[in-house]
């Protein structure tokens, strides 16, 4: 069988970490923007609380638990919600385990777990996308299969992804 027209099979573990620099890069589809925002109408309330205590039921307190607290939200709205979003992400892409089999082939894609198992045909793939550490593919709705490269353990099946991939989607 000619490797173009062959089934590729990748058993692939999907992790939080392999889409949190993905997640922090895009948060809210506004980049980086959307944090420096976050951040600076924390700071503006951080310094109206200094000026006037009226913020504050602790009074002059909170000159003390402030700062806690502007860095506990800077830490959780830069680090950890794009982290949860991306373990959210991995529960749906590749289910609770985070393990799943991908086939790739004429008829389309289709991503087997072990509680679930989606078709996805290239007519629903609107376009595909590489970085670094990942092959991503999206249909209307976002991104429906993330494929980790170092998943990728044959030249043979990178070669033959890579064409088939551009023979089914790079043309939309």
């Amino acid at each position: 069988m000619n490797a173009v027209h062959e089934r590729i099979e990748l058993q692939v573990t999907l992790k939080p970490l392999d889409l949190f620099w993905l997640h922090l890069s895009r948060s809210s589809g506004a980049g980086i923007g959307f944090y420096i925002r976050r951040l600076l109408a924390s700071a503006v309330f951080l310094f109206l609380a200094f000026l006037t205590d009226q913020f504050s039921p602790f009074g002059s307190q909170s000159r003390i638990i402030l700062p806690y607290l502007f860095s506990g939200l800077s830490v959780f709205s830069l680090l950890l919600w794009p982290y949860l979003a991306a373990a959210a992400d991995v529960r749906r892409l590749a289910g609770a385990s985070g393990v799943a089999r991908y086939v790739f082939s004429e008829g389309g894609a289709d991503v087997i777990g072990s509680d679930f198992q989606t078709h996805h045909d290239w007519q629903e793939i609107r376009r595909a996308k590489q970085t670094a550490s990942l092959i991503l593919l999206f249909d209307a709705k976002g991104i429906v299969i993330a494929l980790p490269k170092r998943c990728i353990l044959e030249e043979r099946q990178a070669f033959a992804l890579r064409e088939l991939l551009t023979r089914k989607v790079a043309r939309r």
